[in-house]
């Protein structure tokens, strides 16, 4: 389990780069599209 755990930590810190990527293009989209269709 301690191993499993060590690697949901890594995989989180790596994660964190590409979350931070993602958003700009969804929050981009999510306010073009807020005017369209409130979601």
């Amino acid at each position: 389990m301690s191993i499993k755990n060590a690697k949901t930590v890594q995989s989180v810190r790596i994660n964190p780069l590409a979350i931070q990527i993602d958003p700009p293009e969804v929050i981009s989209h999510d306010e073009d599209s807020y005017t369209d269709a409130p979601v």
